[in-house]
Protein backbone atom coordinates (compact mmCIF):
# COMPACT_ATOMS: atom_id res chain seq x y z
CA UNK A 1 0.00 0.00 0.00
CA UNK A 2 1.23 3.50 -0.80
CA UNK A 3 0.05 6.49 1.17
CA UNK A 4 1.02 10.14 1.45
CA UNK A 5 -0.33 13.19 3.29
CA UNK A 6 -1.70 14.92 0.18
CA UNK A 7 -3.34 13.93 -3.06
CA UNK A 8 -2.60 15.54 -6.41
CA UNK A 9 -5.26 15.80 -9.11
CA UNK A 10 -3.90 14.77 -12.49
CA UNK A 11 -6.91 15.65 -14.60
CA UNK A 12 -7.32 14.06 -18.00
CA UNK A 13 -3.56 13.86 -18.52
CA UNK A 14 -0.63 13.46 -16.17
CA UNK A 15 0.68 16.75 -14.81
CA UNK A 16 3.99 16.35 -16.64
CA UNK A 17 2.27 15.87 -19.98
CA UNK A 18 -0.62 18.31 -19.89
CA UNK A 19 0.80 20.45 -22.67
CA UNK A 20 0.73 17.49 -25.03
CA UNK A 21 -2.94 16.92 -24.29
CA UNK A 22 -4.13 20.47 -24.89
CA UNK A 23 -3.48 20.59 -28.62
CA UNK A 24 -1.06 22.78 -30.55
CA UNK A 25 -0.18 26.26 -29.26
CA UNK A 26 1.21 29.31 -30.96
CA UNK A 27 4.84 30.05 -30.21
CA UNK A 28 5.05 27.65 -27.28
CA UNK A 29 8.39 27.90 -25.50
CA UNK A 30 10.22 25.72 -23.01
CA UNK A 31 8.49 24.59 -19.85
CA UNK A 32 8.36 27.13 -17.04
CA UNK A 33 7.28 26.55 -13.45
CA UNK A 34 9.03 26.81 -10.13
CA UNK A 35 8.71 30.12 -8.26
CA UNK A 36 6.39 32.82 -9.46
CA UNK A 37 7.43 34.44 -12.70
CA UNK A 38 6.50 38.00 -13.66
CA UNK A 39 6.20 39.41 -17.13
CA UNK A 40 5.64 43.00 -18.08
CA UNK A 41 2.94 44.48 -20.23
CA UNK A 42 2.39 42.70 -23.54
CA UNK A 43 3.16 46.05 -25.07
CA UNK A 44 1.45 48.88 -26.86
CA UNK A 45 -2.30 48.92 -26.49
CA UNK A 46 -2.36 45.36 -25.26
CA UNK A 47 -3.47 43.65 -28.47
CA UNK A 48 -0.20 41.89 -29.27
CA UNK A 49 -0.24 38.11 -29.38
CA UNK A 50 2.43 35.46 -29.20
CA UNK A 51 5.06 34.55 -26.63
CA UNK A 52 4.84 36.44 -23.33
CA UNK A 53 6.91 34.03 -21.27
CA UNK A 54 8.61 30.66 -21.82
CA UNK A 55 5.44 28.99 -20.54
CA UNK A 56 2.72 31.50 -21.50
CA UNK A 57 1.23 32.42 -24.88
CA UNK A 58 -1.60 34.67 -25.97
CA UNK A 59 -3.73 33.88 -28.98
CA UNK A 60 -4.87 36.49 -31.47
CA UNK A 61 -7.76 38.77 -30.55
CA UNK A 62 -11.05 37.58 -32.07
CA UNK A 63 -12.75 40.24 -34.14
CA UNK A 64 -16.48 40.88 -33.93
CA UNK A 65 -17.46 43.33 -36.67
CA UNK A 66 -21.24 42.89 -36.33
CA UNK A 67 -22.02 41.71 -32.79
CA UNK A 68 -25.40 40.23 -31.98
CA UNK A 69 -27.26 41.80 -29.05
CA UNK A 70 -27.01 38.50 -27.21
CA UNK A 71 -26.44 34.77 -27.78
CA UNK A 72 -28.57 33.00 -30.36
CA UNK A 73 -28.43 29.29 -31.16
CA UNK A 74 -29.39 26.84 -33.86
CA UNK A 75 -29.51 23.09 -33.19
CA UNK A 76 -27.16 21.23 -35.57
CA UNK A 77 -26.56 17.78 -34.04
CA UNK A 78 -27.92 15.53 -36.78
CA UNK A 79 -26.64 17.86 -39.51
CA UNK A 80 -23.11 17.62 -38.09
CA UNK A 81 -23.18 13.82 -38.27
CA UNK A 82 -24.27 12.71 -34.81
CA UNK A 83 -26.41 9.56 -34.63
CA UNK A 84 -29.22 8.31 -32.38
CA UNK A 85 -28.77 5.41 -30.00
CA UNK A 86 -28.00 2.23 -31.96
CA UNK A 87 -30.55 0.15 -30.06
CA UNK A 88 -33.72 1.16 -28.27
CA UNK A 89 -35.10 -1.15 -25.61
CA UNK A 90 -37.52 1.47 -24.35
CA UNK A 91 -35.47 2.18 -21.23
CA UNK A 92 -34.43 5.65 -20.15
CA UNK A 93 -32.82 4.50 -16.93
CA UNK A 94 -29.30 4.80 -18.22
CA UNK A 95 -26.93 7.74 -18.05
CA UNK A 96 -24.50 9.00 -20.62
CA UNK A 97 -20.94 10.18 -21.09
CA UNK A 98 -19.85 13.11 -23.22
CA UNK A 99 -16.43 14.59 -23.97
CA UNK A 100 -15.03 17.25 -26.32
CA UNK A 101 -11.28 16.66 -26.68
CA UNK A 102 -8.51 16.71 -29.28
CA UNK A 103 -7.95 12.96 -29.15
CA UNK A 104 -5.67 12.78 -32.19
CA UNK A 105 -3.89 16.09 -31.44
CA UNK A 106 -4.61 17.52 -34.89
CA UNK A 107 -5.79 20.88 -33.56
CA UNK A 108 -9.55 20.38 -33.52
CA UNK A 109 -12.00 18.88 -31.06
CA UNK A 110 -13.35 15.34 -31.36
CA UNK A 111 -16.48 14.17 -29.53
CA UNK A 112 -16.96 11.05 -27.42
CA UNK A 113 -20.47 9.90 -26.61
CA UNK A 114 -21.63 6.81 -24.73
CA UNK A 115 -25.17 5.92 -23.75
CA UNK A 116 -26.18 3.03 -21.57
CA UNK A 117 -26.97 -0.05 -23.60
CA UNK A 118 -25.24 1.27 -26.73
CA UNK A 119 -21.75 0.86 -28.13
CA UNK A 120 -19.66 3.97 -27.32
CA UNK A 121 -18.71 6.16 -30.28
CA UNK A 122 -15.93 8.59 -31.11
CA UNK A 123 -16.85 11.32 -33.59
CA UNK A 124 -13.72 12.52 -35.39
CA UNK A 125 -13.78 16.10 -36.59
CA UNK A 126 -13.37 16.17 -40.36
CA UNK A 127 -13.73 19.70 -41.65
CA UNK A 128 -17.24 20.92 -40.92
CA UNK A 129 -18.57 17.44 -40.06
CA UNK A 130 -18.03 14.72 -37.46
CA UNK A 131 -17.40 11.16 -38.65
CA UNK A 132 -18.56 8.43 -36.23
CA UNK A 133 -16.47 5.45 -35.27
CA UNK A 134 -17.98 2.76 -33.07
CA UNK A 135 -15.83 1.41 -30.26
CA UNK A 136 -16.64 -2.30 -30.45
CA UNK A 137 -17.65 -4.58 -28.89
CA UNK A 138 -18.74 -3.59 -25.36
CA UNK A 139 -22.07 -1.80 -24.77
CA UNK A 140 -21.72 0.83 -22.07
CA UNK A 141 -23.39 0.46 -18.70
CA UNK A 142 -20.93 2.62 -16.79
CA UNK A 143 -19.38 5.87 -17.96
CA UNK A 144 -16.69 6.19 -20.59
CA UNK A 145 -14.12 8.53 -19.09
CA UNK A 146 -11.11 10.18 -20.77
CA UNK A 147 -7.79 10.03 -18.90
CA UNK A 148 -4.15 9.22 -19.61
CA UNK A 149 -4.16 5.80 -18.01
CA UNK A 150 -0.71 4.70 -19.23
CA UNK A 151 0.96 8.11 -18.73
CA UNK A 152 2.19 8.38 -22.32
CA UNK A 153 0.76 11.80 -23.17
CA UNK A 154 -2.21 10.55 -25.18
CA UNK A 155 -5.77 10.57 -23.91
CA UNK A 156 -7.22 7.09 -23.35
CA UNK A 157 -10.86 6.15 -22.84
CA UNK A 158 -11.85 4.09 -19.80
CA UNK A 159 -15.18 2.35 -19.35
CA UNK A 160 -16.12 1.41 -15.80
CA UNK A 161 -18.87 -1.13 -16.49
CA UNK A 162 -17.83 -3.44 -18.04
CA UNK A 163 -14.18 -2.65 -17.31
CA UNK A 164 -12.34 -1.79 -20.54
CA UNK A 165 -9.92 0.78 -21.82
CA UNK A 166 -9.11 2.04 -25.28
CA UNK A 167 -5.57 3.30 -25.68
CA UNK A 168 -4.99 6.68 -27.29
CA UNK A 169 -2.13 7.37 -29.69
CA UNK A 170 -1.12 8.91 -33.04
CA UNK A 171 -3.50 6.62 -34.91
CA UNK A 172 -6.41 7.60 -32.70
CA UNK A 173 -8.06 5.17 -30.32
CA UNK A 174 -6.62 1.66 -30.34
CA UNK A 175 -8.69 -1.54 -29.87
CA UNK A 176 -10.00 -2.19 -26.39
CA UNK A 177 -8.35 -4.19 -23.62
CA UNK A 178 -9.62 -5.41 -20.27
CA UNK A 179 -8.97 -2.90 -17.53
CA UNK A 180 -9.23 -5.41 -14.68
CA UNK A 181 -10.64 -3.29 -11.89
CA UNK A 182 -10.73 -5.34 -8.72
CA UNK A 183 -12.58 -8.65 -8.97
CA UNK A 184 -14.92 -7.44 -11.67
CA UNK A 185 -17.88 -7.36 -9.29
CA UNK A 186 -17.46 -3.75 -8.11
CA UNK A 187 -20.11 -1.29 -9.20
CA UNK A 188 -17.62 1.47 -10.03
CA UNK A 189 -19.54 4.37 -11.57
CA UNK A 190 -16.84 7.07 -11.51
CA UNK A 191 -13.04 7.16 -11.57
CA UNK A 192 -10.75 10.05 -10.62
CA UNK A 193 -7.00 9.85 -11.38
CA UNK A 194 -4.78 10.61 -8.39
CA UNK A 195 -1.12 10.44 -7.46
CA UNK A 196 -1.48 9.88 -3.74
CA UNK A 197 2.22 9.45 -2.97
CA UNK A 198 3.65 11.79 -5.64
CA UNK A 199 5.69 9.00 -7.22
CA UNK A 200 4.38 9.53 -10.75
CA UNK A 201 2.29 6.34 -10.59
CA UNK A 202 -1.40 6.67 -11.21
CA UNK A 203 -3.90 5.71 -8.56
CA UNK A 204 -7.66 5.92 -9.06
CA UNK A 205 -10.41 7.10 -6.74
CA UNK A 206 -13.34 4.74 -7.29
CA UNK A 207 -16.87 5.92 -6.58
CA UNK A 208 -19.03 2.83 -6.05
CA UNK A 209 -22.73 2.42 -6.74
CA UNK A 210 -24.73 -0.50 -5.36
CA UNK A 211 -28.29 -1.20 -4.32
CA UNK A 212 -27.08 -3.54 -1.57
CA UNK A 213 -28.53 -2.62 1.83
CA UNK A 214 -25.28 -3.54 3.59
CA UNK A 215 -22.74 -0.69 3.64
CA UNK A 216 -19.61 -2.61 2.64
CA UNK A 217 -20.53 -3.16 -1.06
CA UNK A 218 -21.19 0.60 -1.31
CA UNK A 219 -17.89 1.85 0.10
CA UNK A 220 -15.88 4.13 -2.16
CA UNK A 221 -12.16 3.48 -2.27
CA UNK A 222 -8.76 3.89 -3.89
CA UNK A 223 -7.59 1.58 -6.66
CA UNK A 224 -3.89 0.68 -6.42
CA UNK A 225 -2.11 -1.08 -9.26
CA UNK A 226 -1.29 -0.74 -12.95
CA UNK A 227 -2.31 -1.95 -16.38
CA UNK A 228 -0.17 -5.08 -16.10
CA UNK A 229 -1.32 -6.45 -12.77
CA UNK A 230 -4.72 -4.79 -12.58
CA UNK A 231 -6.09 -2.69 -9.72
CA UNK A 232 -7.17 -3.72 -6.24
CA UNK A 233 -9.64 -1.62 -4.27
CA UNK A 234 -8.85 -0.42 -0.77
CA UNK A 235 -12.13 0.74 0.71
CA UNK A 236 -12.35 4.07 2.50
CA UNK A 237 -13.41 4.24 6.17
CA UNK A 238 -16.78 4.91 7.80
CA UNK A 239 -18.88 2.11 6.26
CA UNK A 240 -21.82 3.14 8.43
CA UNK A 241 -22.17 6.28 6.27
CA UNK A 242 -21.42 4.65 2.91
CA UNK A 243 -23.64 6.18 0.28
CA UNK A 244 -24.65 5.12 -3.21
CA UNK A 245 -22.36 7.10 -5.50
CA UNK A 246 -23.61 8.88 -8.59
CA UNK A 247 -20.72 11.30 -9.28
CA UNK A 248 -17.28 12.08 -7.84
CA UNK A 249 -15.33 15.30 -8.44
CA UNK A 250 -11.97 16.67 -7.35
CA UNK A 251 -11.91 20.09 -5.73
CA UNK A 252 -9.56 22.14 -3.56
CA UNK A 253 -12.44 23.11 -1.30
CA UNK A 254 -10.46 25.35 1.08
CA UNK A 255 -7.86 26.56 -1.47
CA UNK A 256 -4.94 25.24 0.59
CA UNK A 257 -3.31 23.37 -2.32
CA UNK A 258 -4.48 19.93 -1.14
CA UNK A 259 -7.11 17.83 -2.83
CA UNK A 260 -10.57 16.95 -1.62
CA UNK A 261 -12.94 14.57 -3.38
CA UNK A 262 -16.64 15.40 -3.30
CA UNK A 263 -19.12 12.59 -3.93
CA UNK A 264 -22.78 13.09 -4.75
CA UNK A 265 -24.81 10.08 -3.61
CA UNK A 266 -28.09 8.88 -5.10
CA UNK A 267 -31.08 7.84 -2.98
CA UNK A 268 -29.63 9.65 0.01
CA UNK A 269 -32.59 9.03 2.26
CA UNK A 270 -31.97 5.30 1.94
CA UNK A 271 -28.19 5.06 1.71
CA UNK A 272 -26.71 8.27 3.14
CA UNK A 273 -25.91 11.82 2.09
CA UNK A 274 -23.15 13.33 0.04
CA UNK A 275 -19.54 13.04 1.20
CA UNK A 276 -16.32 15.03 1.18
CA UNK A 277 -13.01 13.16 1.42
CA UNK A 278 -9.82 15.00 2.41
CA UNK A 279 -6.20 13.87 2.44
CA UNK A 280 -5.09 13.61 6.06
CA UNK A 281 -2.24 11.64 7.64
CA UNK A 282 -1.48 9.83 4.40
CA UNK A 283 -5.00 8.74 3.62
CA UNK A 284 -8.42 10.00 2.57
CA UNK A 285 -10.73 10.64 5.52
CA UNK A 286 -14.24 12.11 5.79
CA UNK A 287 -14.28 15.86 6.23
CA UNK A 288 -17.06 17.97 7.66
CA UNK A 289 -18.56 20.70 5.48
CA UNK A 290 -21.75 21.87 7.23
CA UNK A 291 -24.58 22.51 4.80
CA UNK A 292 -22.51 21.41 1.78
CA UNK A 293 -23.32 17.68 1.83
CA UNK A 294 -27.10 17.32 1.62
CA UNK A 295 -29.03 14.09 1.71
CA UNK A 296 -30.70 13.99 -1.71
CA UNK A 297 -31.28 11.64 -4.61
CA UNK A 298 -28.34 13.22 -6.38
CA UNK A 299 -27.17 12.89 -9.97
CA UNK A 300 -24.05 15.05 -9.88
CA UNK A 301 -22.52 18.39 -9.07
CA UNK A 302 -20.85 21.35 -10.75
CA UNK A 303 -18.67 24.12 -9.29
CA UNK A 304 -18.34 27.83 -10.00
CA UNK A 305 -18.10 31.23 -8.30
CA UNK A 306 -21.74 32.14 -8.70
CA UNK A 307 -21.59 35.17 -6.36
CA UNK A 308 -18.15 36.50 -7.45
CA UNK A 309 -16.68 36.35 -3.95
CA UNK A 310 -13.50 34.40 -4.78
CA UNK A 311 -14.42 30.79 -4.03
CA UNK A 312 -16.35 28.00 -5.74
CA UNK A 313 -20.00 27.38 -4.98
CA UNK A 314 -21.91 24.17 -5.76
CA UNK A 315 -24.96 23.20 -7.75
CA UNK A 316 -26.23 19.64 -7.20
CA UNK A 317 -28.57 18.03 -9.71
CA UNK A 318 -31.11 15.78 -8.02
CA UNK A 319 -34.58 14.29 -8.10
CA UNK A 320 -37.23 16.70 -6.74
CA UNK A 321 -34.76 19.01 -4.95
CA UNK A 322 -31.64 20.20 -6.76
CA UNK A 323 -29.48 22.50 -4.64
CA UNK A 324 -27.59 25.77 -5.17
CA UNK A 325 -25.16 26.04 -2.25
CA UNK A 326 -23.12 29.16 -1.52
CA UNK A 327 -19.60 28.55 -0.19
CA UNK A 328 -19.04 30.57 3.00
CA UNK A 329 -15.75 31.87 4.41
CA UNK A 330 -15.65 29.09 7.02
CA UNK A 331 -16.15 26.49 4.23
CA UNK A 332 -19.72 25.75 5.22
CA UNK A 333 -22.60 26.27 2.80
CA UNK A 334 -25.88 28.21 2.71
CA UNK A 335 -28.76 26.92 0.57
CA UNK A 336 -29.78 29.62 -1.93
CA UNK A 337 -32.01 27.43 -4.10
CA UNK A 338 -35.41 28.82 -3.15
CA UNK A 339 -34.25 32.41 -2.69
CA UNK A 340 -32.71 32.55 -6.18
CA UNK A 341 -35.30 30.51 -8.08
CA UNK A 342 -32.66 27.93 -9.04
CA UNK A 343 -34.97 24.90 -8.94
CA UNK A 344 -36.90 24.44 -12.21
CA UNK A 345 -38.55 21.29 -10.86
CA UNK A 346 -41.04 23.28 -8.77
CA UNK A 347 -43.00 23.57 -12.03
CA UNK A 348 -43.17 19.78 -12.51
CA UNK A 349 -45.65 17.28 -11.07
CA UNK A 350 -43.97 15.31 -8.23
CA UNK A 351 -45.68 12.11 -9.41
CA UNK A 352 -43.44 12.17 -12.51
CA UNK A 353 -40.25 11.86 -10.47
CA UNK A 354 -38.69 14.95 -12.11
CA UNK A 355 -34.94 15.35 -11.86
CA UNK A 356 -32.12 17.63 -12.84
CA UNK A 357 -29.60 15.20 -14.31
CA UNK A 358 -26.65 17.34 -15.35
CA UNK A 359 -25.76 20.84 -14.20
CA UNK A 360 -23.11 23.11 -15.72
CA UNK A 361 -22.06 26.56 -14.54
CA UNK A 362 -21.34 28.78 -17.55
CA UNK A 363 -21.48 32.42 -18.57
CA UNK A 364 -23.55 32.02 -21.72
CA UNK A 365 -23.78 35.76 -22.47
CA UNK A 366 -20.32 36.85 -21.20
CA UNK A 367 -21.85 39.39 -18.79
CA UNK A 368 -19.63 38.33 -15.87
CA UNK A 369 -22.38 36.47 -14.01
CA UNK A 370 -22.51 32.67 -14.00
CA UNK A 371 -25.61 31.03 -15.42
CA UNK A 372 -26.78 27.41 -15.13
CA UNK A 373 -27.32 24.91 -17.93
CA UNK A 374 -29.54 22.15 -16.51
CA UNK A 375 -30.78 19.00 -18.20
CA UNK A 376 -33.90 17.25 -17.02
CA UNK A 377 -34.38 13.55 -17.67
CA UNK A 378 -37.16 11.12 -16.93
CA UNK A 379 -36.75 7.58 -15.62
CA UNK A 380 -38.83 4.89 -17.24
CA UNK A 381 -38.37 1.14 -17.65
CA UNK A 382 -39.39 -0.97 -20.62
CA UNK A 383 -42.46 -3.14 -19.97
CA UNK A 384 -41.87 -6.08 -17.69
CA UNK A 385 -38.69 -4.73 -16.11
CA UNK A 386 -39.86 -3.57 -12.70
CA UNK A 387 -41.39 -0.37 -11.43
CA UNK A 388 -42.13 2.16 -14.14
CA UNK A 389 -42.35 5.93 -13.80
CA UNK A 390 -44.32 7.81 -16.43
CA UNK A 391 -42.29 9.72 -18.97
CA UNK A 392 -42.50 13.49 -18.82
CA UNK A 393 -41.45 16.09 -21.41
CA UNK A 394 -38.09 16.86 -19.85
CA UNK A 395 -36.70 20.22 -21.01
CA UNK A 396 -33.24 21.73 -21.18
CA UNK A 397 -33.16 24.71 -18.84
CA UNK A 398 -30.84 27.71 -19.17
CA UNK A 399 -31.15 29.65 -15.94
CA UNK A 400 -29.75 33.13 -16.57
CA UNK A 401 -28.47 34.99 -13.53
CA UNK A 402 -29.92 38.46 -13.06
CA UNK A 403 -28.10 41.44 -11.49
CA UNK A 404 -29.85 40.73 -8.16
CA UNK A 405 -28.59 37.12 -8.09
CA UNK A 406 -31.88 35.46 -9.00
CA UNK A 407 -32.30 33.19 -12.03
CA UNK A 408 -34.72 33.29 -14.96
CA UNK A 409 -35.10 30.34 -17.36
CA UNK A 410 -34.45 31.43 -20.95
CA UNK A 411 -34.15 27.93 -22.39
CA UNK A 412 -37.39 28.14 -24.36
CA UNK A 413 -36.65 31.65 -25.65
CA UNK A 414 -33.26 30.48 -26.95
CA UNK A 415 -34.70 27.44 -28.70
CA UNK A 416 -33.47 24.72 -26.33
CA UNK A 417 -35.47 21.49 -26.44
CA UNK A 418 -38.54 21.42 -24.23
CA UNK A 419 -39.17 17.69 -24.59
CA UNK A 420 -36.90 14.67 -24.40
CA UNK A 421 -34.92 12.81 -21.77
CA UNK A 422 -31.63 14.62 -21.41
CA UNK A 423 -28.39 13.58 -19.71
CA UNK A 424 -24.80 14.87 -19.82
CA UNK A 425 -24.13 18.44 -20.95
CA UNK A 426 -21.09 20.46 -22.05
CA UNK A 427 -20.47 24.14 -22.77
CA UNK A 428 -17.62 24.58 -25.26
CA UNK A 429 -16.85 27.11 -28.01
CA UNK A 430 -16.85 24.74 -30.99
CA UNK A 431 -17.03 27.43 -33.67
CA UNK A 432 -14.57 29.78 -31.93
CA UNK A 433 -16.70 32.91 -31.99
CA UNK A 434 -16.31 33.68 -28.28
CA UNK A 435 -19.75 32.33 -27.35
CA UNK A 436 -20.06 28.98 -25.60
CA UNK A 437 -21.95 26.40 -27.65
CA UNK A 438 -24.14 23.89 -25.82
CA UNK A 439 -23.89 20.10 -26.23
CA UNK A 440 -26.57 17.96 -24.59
CA UNK A 441 -26.84 14.16 -24.70
CA UNK A 442 -30.29 12.61 -25.11
CA UNK A 443 -31.27 9.02 -24.38
CA UNK A 444 -32.49 8.19 -27.89
CA UNK A 445 -32.00 11.07 -30.30
CA UNK A 446 -28.71 12.35 -31.76
CA UNK A 447 -26.50 14.52 -29.61
CA UNK A 448 -28.04 17.99 -29.53
CA UNK A 449 -25.52 20.66 -30.53
CA UNK A 450 -26.70 24.23 -30.09
CA UNK A 451 -24.21 26.31 -32.09
CA UNK A 452 -24.12 30.05 -31.56
CA UNK A 453 -25.04 31.96 -34.71
CA UNK A 454 -22.56 34.79 -34.21
CA UNK A 455 -20.32 36.76 -31.85
CA UNK A 456 -21.73 39.14 -29.25
CA UNK A 457 -20.71 42.53 -27.87
CA UNK A 458 -19.69 41.23 -24.44
CA UNK A 459 -16.06 40.10 -24.15
CA UNK A 460 -14.46 36.98 -22.77
CA UNK A 461 -11.11 35.43 -21.89
CA UNK A 462 -10.34 31.73 -22.31
CA UNK A 463 -7.59 30.26 -20.12
CA UNK A 464 -6.02 26.88 -20.93
CA UNK A 465 -3.78 25.58 -18.15
CA UNK A 466 -3.21 22.48 -15.99
CA UNK A 467 -6.29 21.02 -14.36
CA UNK A 468 -7.02 22.78 -11.06
CA UNK A 469 -5.17 26.01 -11.90
CA UNK A 470 -6.63 28.96 -9.97
CA UNK A 471 -7.04 32.12 -12.06
CA UNK A 472 -7.50 35.65 -10.71
CA UNK A 473 -8.19 38.38 -13.26
CA UNK A 474 -8.30 42.05 -12.26
CA UNK A 475 -10.38 44.63 -14.13
CA UNK A 476 -10.68 48.22 -12.85
CA UNK A 477 -9.97 47.15 -9.28
CA UNK A 478 -12.43 44.24 -9.37
CA UNK A 479 -11.15 40.66 -9.24
CA UNK A 480 -12.70 37.78 -11.16
CA UNK A 481 -11.95 34.26 -9.93
CA UNK A 482 -12.18 30.87 -11.59
CA UNK A 483 -10.68 27.38 -11.64
CA UNK A 484 -9.49 25.57 -14.76
CA UNK A 485 -11.47 22.33 -15.02
CA UNK A 486 -11.78 19.41 -17.39
CA UNK A 487 -14.97 18.04 -15.84
CA UNK A 488 -18.27 19.75 -16.59
CA UNK A 489 -20.95 18.20 -14.48
CA UNK A 490 -21.82 14.53 -14.33
CA UNK A 491 -20.31 12.35 -17.07
CA UNK A 492 -18.90 15.25 -19.14
CA UNK A 493 -15.33 16.37 -19.86
CA UNK A 494 -13.39 18.76 -22.08
CA UNK A 495 -9.78 19.90 -22.37
CA UNK A 496 -8.83 21.72 -19.13
CA UNK A 497 -9.96 25.32 -19.59
CA UNK A 498 -11.79 28.27 -18.07
CA UNK A 499 -14.12 30.63 -19.94
CA UNK A 500 -14.52 33.98 -18.16
CA UNK A 501 -17.19 36.38 -19.35
CA UNK A 502 -15.96 39.96 -18.94
CA UNK A 503 -18.86 42.15 -20.02
CA UNK A 504 -17.82 45.39 -21.69
CA UNK A 505 -14.14 45.10 -20.70
CA UNK A 506 -11.86 45.48 -23.70
CA UNK A 507 -8.74 44.80 -21.59
CA UNK A 508 -7.79 43.35 -18.20
CA UNK A 509 -5.23 44.87 -15.84
CA UNK A 510 -3.61 41.74 -14.44
CA UNK A 511 -3.82 37.96 -14.66
CA UNK A 512 -2.49 35.68 -11.91
CA UNK A 513 -2.37 31.88 -12.29
CA UNK A 514 -1.47 29.27 -9.66
CA UNK A 515 -1.17 25.60 -10.63
CA UNK A 516 -1.67 22.67 -8.22
CA UNK A 517 2.08 21.98 -8.50
CA UNK A 518 2.78 25.33 -6.83
CA UNK A 519 3.97 27.03 -10.03
CA UNK A 520 2.70 30.60 -10.34
CA UNK A 521 2.79 33.35 -12.90
CA UNK A 522 1.44 36.90 -13.05
CA UNK A 523 1.05 39.13 -16.11
CA UNK A 524 0.43 42.88 -15.94
CA UNK A 525 -1.68 44.51 -18.61
CA UNK A 526 -3.36 46.04 -20.34
CA UNK A 527 -4.17 42.68 -21.93
CA UNK A 528 -6.84 42.71 -24.60
CA UNK A 529 -9.83 40.41 -24.13
CA UNK A 530 -11.58 38.13 -26.72
CA UNK A 531 -8.67 35.70 -26.88
CA UNK A 532 -7.13 32.52 -25.48
CA UNK A 533 -4.31 32.48 -22.96
CA UNK A 534 -2.37 29.21 -22.72
CA UNK A 535 -0.04 28.39 -19.80
CA UNK A 536 2.12 25.25 -19.72
CA UNK A 537 4.29 25.43 -16.56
Amino acid sequence: MRRAPTARWLGICSAALLSACQGPSEGKGASGGGPAAETGSPGGDGVDSGLLDASLTLGAVQTCAEPLPGPAYTEQGAALGFLPRDSDDGSRLGGSSLAALDLDQDGDLDIVEARRGSIPRVYWREGAQFAPRTLLPAPADGRVRPLDLDNDGWIDLVQTDPDFWWRGGPRGIEPRQRLRIGDGELGVIDLLPLDLNHDGTLELFAAVQSMDEAPDPRRDGVLWGDLTEGWALEALPAPESAGNAAHASAIDWDQDGDLEVMVTNDMGGRFGGNQLWAAEDGWLLPRAAPGCLPTVSGMGQTFGDVDNDGDEDIYIGATFEPKLLRHEDDHSCVDLTAATGANPLVERAPSLGPMVWAAVFLDHDNDGRLDLLLTEGDLINPPGEGATLPAYPSPIDLLVQQPDGTFVDRGAALGLAREGSHRAALAEDLNEDGVLDLLVAETDRPLQVYLSTGCIAAAHLRIEAPEGTVARVQIDGVERFGVVRAEQGVGAWRSPSLHLGLGAAEAVDRIELRAPSGAMIAVDGPISTRRTLRWTP
